[in-house]
């Protein structure tokens, strides 16, 4: 279902996941959403930057600033990890079903399928976002490559994380010191040099997940949080002590760039997923810059499963397909697939 403009009805999505397939959606980790280990009073502060931020102290209230009911914020009640997320989410897997088919992401199902004993895991369709530089006018363009590839800059610093990582972090837990430190440094340096100049770009700032649309236009819109938090859904779906639903968690966003978990190497996760014969969906829109279908083909194209699989999906072309019943014309997407692998762009 879609949320309509008004933020109290919905009306029908006709290319929703679940028109094909039975879904689970789960806020977490912790924090998101309707998540919570404590609710306490809080102020939402609309013009806190991006989706607005939470302060559990400063309670004073304005025209933009709304009282309202929270999680504690505590950055120590949440994960900054997708392996840390991924293992909470299995054990509560556990408890809530004896059988599950569709993972939320490759690290849960990499977990999942190396840990579980108890229920067998059949094969699921796995959505994965990749970031990467696309789209600056020239002069930025040229500043971003140079400090992204310069020594000690973003890729240099993301290669020393991984690297820290893999000798002293292993289980990716995010609890070594050193480790912790390299790694939010990298984070900070990528943000800086090669995200920020995108949304700072001072002729013509677009929207980072469609190219097409100004920054000042929401996309996607925010009508869900409007429905979510209206008094009668939160009644309805049983919601406790007056929580307000949450579109951006901050403390967990602030969790996982700490750990520099936006720029993990996913690649370990995805080829085992595949090697163990679970099906791999990588399904991106040509519009999007942060999950963007560039990064993503690429990142296909480098998984080093099976040598023959491998070497028959890179070879393998590129189909046309129309996605949309309403056009009975040119293609929306195209796609390349071998066996379990598949990589669709839309249009």
């Amino acid at each position: 279902m879609y949320c309509a403009k008004n933020g109290n009805t919905v009306v029908r999505n006709p290319f929703s996941f679940n028109e094909n397939a039975h879904m689970l959606y789960v806020d977490q980790p912790n924090q998101v959403g309707f998540s919570y280990e404590e609710i306490v009073d809080g102020v939402f502060d609309a013009l806190g930057g991006g989706s607005g931020a939470i302060s559990t102290t400063d309670l004073e209230t304005s025209l933009t600033k709304i009282k309202g009911k929270f999680p504690s914020h505590d950055l120590g009640a949440t994960v900054g990890t997708s392996t840390m997320a991924a293992k909470n989410m299995w054990y509560f897997l556990q408890v809530f079903f004896t059988d599950f088919g569709v993972p939320y992401g490759e690290t849960l199902a990499s977990y999942t399928i190396r840990t579980n004993q108890t229920f067998p895991v059949q094969p699921g369709a796995i959505l994965r976002r990749i970031t990467v530089p696309s789209l600056y006018n020239k002069t930025t363009y040229d500043a971003v490559v140079a400090t992204a590839t310069a020594p000690n800059g973003c890729l240099d610093q993301v290669r020393q994380c991984r690297a820290a990582k893999a000798l002293d972090d292993p289980s990716d837990e995010g609890l070594d010191p050193r480790v912790g430190e390299i790694c939010y440094y990298a984070t900070l340096t990528c943000q800086n040099d090669v995200l920020l100049p995108y949304f700072t770009e001072p002729k013509n700032p677009r929207s980072g997940y469609d190219i097409g649309l100004p920054q000042a236009q929401p996309w996607p819109p925010k009508y869900a949080a409007s429905y979510l938090n209206n008094p009668r859904i939160r009644a309805s779906l049983g919601i406790p002590g007056g929580l307000n639903y949450l579109l951006f968690a901050t403390v967990v966003n602030n969790a996982f760039i700490m750990t520099d978990d936006p720029v993990r190497d996913g690649r370990a996760d995805l080829t085992y997923l595949l090697n163990a014969g679970t099906r791999v969906a990588m399904i991106y829109g040509d519009g999007d810059w942060q999950c963007n279908w560039l990064g993503a083909e690429n990142l296909t194209l480098s998984l080093p499963w099976t040598p023959t699989s491998c070497r028959r999906f890179n070879s393998s072309g590129y189909v046309e397909l129309n996605l949309n019943s309403y056009n009975t014309g040119a293609a929306t997407a195209v796609t390349r697939q071998h066996i379990l692998l598949s990589f669709t762009r839309g249009f």
